[in-house]
């Protein structure tokens, strides 16, 4: 197969070919779905072989003149210099090529006594030389397959301009965030936690990205659908700074007794490389991780929980502690809830911004107070932004709040800057009038 220079010279030539003598010319590029995960289980030398067997059914289903290469580890371009007809009967030729190779992959392959089952994601693009560049067909293309693979995978998607400009900002932004995270330009923010007598108990971390024309942004504006694999890499971002951190605080006696907490993804927690780089962090830091709470959402515990279980309780063996992020907006049971390692849950923010509003809202964070101290788990209030939320949830039992009624998320020197500033508050012990008013139900 040809390798990606001599792919990139041959897709110039036809596109300079396509601007002299007009007509159309169409690329395929294919992404293997999941092989990652063969090569990590079985082996670089059952991949090799894989991709061998994949290159032989692709060009089974290619015609004299048409070009296959191999531009990455999984990734694969067929280039046909030339389609006969008009644009509309160029892409059903890629689109039926395309479908052609699909068809090709369904059969198991076969290495030895295994066997391994694929897929793949195919972008489809026509060109006929009007593009700026011949590198801005394989972009095209590229933008194309991502489109295939947010799909669903096993799937094919061409690329049309007049539905692809949100596609190809996207794109954009999947790549400034691959290179944000490379070269260090996330931030963590810290938002305080306040204990019932209205102490700093320690503080959340909270990831933000400085973007140089959407200003601050949150995880949850990262074009993390786009490229899914990019949250293992800001989860490793999050764990090696906030360790690093950590160990500063503790290194200083005025944050020594901070805790700090981290958010991990399912993604990661599965991961046995997360497991080693965490056990590496620990040892090179020497910090005391009983500080260290590792936040998972209810999400997480739809995974394979016996396995969720048995890497938290390796993870326990350190000192780290557990919380489950957002309880009440998934499907964790009370019996889930007696089976996994917790230490501690974390009210979601959505029933405490409607205390004030919602008598059902009250009763279900009453339930849930009850159940931590039955089941003996700390429990900390999220979103809380006046002091009849903070009045009730301590009433009730809470044992921390954090939101905007203390402070937003800060960057490291404004966290500190309030760590000096704070004077603290003591308990509140009436329950104001307002949080008791009744709402009538509709109708």
């Amino acid at each position: 197969l040809l390798n990606r220079r001599a792919l990139l010279a041959r897709l110039e030539e036809a596109f300079l070919a396509r601007q002299k003598n007009g007509g159309f010319g169409a690329l395929l590029f294919i992404d293997l779905d999941h092989f990652k995960t063969l090569n990590d289980s079985q082996g670089h030398h059952v991949g090799d072989e894989f991709l061998t067997q994949v290159a032989q059914r692709i060009r089974n289903c290619i015609r004299e003149g048409t070009i296959v290469a191999r531009i990455g580890g999984d990734e694969f371009i067929v280039l046909i210099p030339r389609v006969p007809g008009q644009r509309d009967e160029a892409q059903c030729v890629a689109a039926d090529v395309a479908n052609r190779i699909l068809w090709a992959l369904k059969p198991d392959f076969q290495f030895g006594h295994a066997r391994h089952s694929a897929s793949a994601s195919i972008g489809t693009v026509v060109f006929d030389g009007s593009e700026t560049n011949s590198s801005e067909i394989l972009k095209r293309a590229d933008i194309a397959m991502y489109r295939a693979k947010n799909g669903g995978r096993n799937n094919v998607a061409t690329y049309a301009p007049d539905v692809m400009v949100a596609e190809t900002m996207q794109m954009q932004l999947v790549h400034e965030l691959r290179d944000a995270i490379a070269l260090g330009k996330l931030s963590l923010y810290f938002q305080p936690q306040i204990d019932r007598l209205g102490a700093i108990r320690g503080a959340e971390v909270l990831l933000r990205w400085q973007h140089p024309q959407l200003g601050l942004i949150s995880p949850a504006q990262f074009p993390l659908d786009q490229q899914p694999d990019l949250i293992s890499d800001i989860d490793r971002f999050v764990l090696h700074r906030g360790i690093a951190t950590l160990a500063a605080w503790q290194r200083d006696e005025r944050t020594a007794s901070l805790r700090l907490a981290l958010n991990i993804s399912s993604r990661s927690l599965l991961s046995s490389h997360f497991m080693q780089e965490l056990a590496g962090l620990l040892a090179e830091y020497r910090i005391d991780a009983s500080a260290l709470m590792l936040e998972l959402t209810e999400h997480v515990m739809t995974k394979d929980r016996s396995l969720v279980a048995r890497q938290m309780h390796e993870m326990r063996k350190f000192g780290i502690r557990f919380a489950l992020d957002n309880f009440g907006t998934g499907y964790f049971s009370l019996a889930d809830l007696k089976r996994m390692p917790f230490d501690a849950i974390k009210i979601a923010g959505n029933f405490v911004n409607d205390l004030q509003s919602s008598e059902s809202d009250r009763a279900l964070v009453k339930a849930i107070l009850a159940m931590a101290r039955t089941l003996e788990l700390e429990c900390i209030g999220e979103w809380v932004e006046t002091d009849q939320q903070r009045i009730f949830l301590q009433l009730f039992g809470c044992d921390a709040f954090q939101g905007f009624l203390f402070s937003p998320a800060l960057p490291q020197p404004a966290f500190r800057a309030f760590l000096d500033s704070y004077t603290g508050g003591a308990p509140m012990l009436e329950l104001p009038a307002i949080t008791l008013v009744e709402t009538k139900k509709a109708g």
